[in-house]
C-alpha cells in the first residue's frame, strides 16, 4: 500500500475521542450560564416538541446535561411546580430576573430521563456458571 493510503488507514484505525457538541457562545448561553452560577430565576421562552410555545416561563436552573444527542437545561419550573428537561435548541430567549432561586438537590428531583428517552437494559453475556443468561 502506498504511504498516503497507509497514513489514511492508520488515522481511521487509531482510537479517537469525541465529546458532546459545544453550545454556541451566544447571549442566550451567557444568560443561562449566569443564572446557573449565580442561582437566579430565569424567564425563558420555550417551544415544546409539539410546537406549543410558552413565553416568560419562570425556571430555577439546576444543571446542563447532554443526552440523546441534545443539550438540556434541567430546571425547576416555578410556573408548573416541578422539574423539567428543557431542550436547549428549543429555548429562544432567556432573561435573568435577578430573583434568587431556591436551592434544590438536582439529583433527587431529576430521577427520570427527558421525554422520548428510555433506559436500555442489557442482559449479562453469561450466567453464574457460564451458561447462557436468561432474560429477567
Amino acid at each position: 500500500m502506498p504511504p498516503p493510503q497507509q497514513r489514511q488507514v492508520a488515522e481511521l484505525a487509531s482510537p479517537g475521542w469525541a465529546g458532546p457538541p459545544v453550545v454556541a457562545r451566544t447571549a442566550l448561553a451567557t444568560t443561562i450560564e449566569e443564572g446557573l452560577r449565580a442561582g437566579r430565576v430565569l424567564a425563558i421562552d420555550y417551544q415544546d416538541a409539539a410546537g406549543s410555545r410558552t413565553v416568560g416561563r419562570r425556571v430555577e436552573p439546576q444543571l446542563l446535561a447532554f443526552t440523546g444527542g441534545h443539550w438540556y437545561l434541567l430546571a425547576w419550573c416555578l410556573d408548573r411546580g416541578g422539574p423539567h428537561w428543557f431542550r436547549w435548541d428549543r429555548i429562544s430567549r432567556a432573561v435573568n430576573t435577578g430573583q434568587p432561586a431556591d436551592d434544590h438537590d438536582p439529583f433527587s428531583i431529576f430521577t427520570a430521563p427527558p421525554p422520548g428517552l428510555r433506559r436500555i437494559r442489557r442482559a449479562p453475556a453469561s450466567g453464574p456458571r457460564g451458561e447462557p443468561a436468561r432474560p429477567s
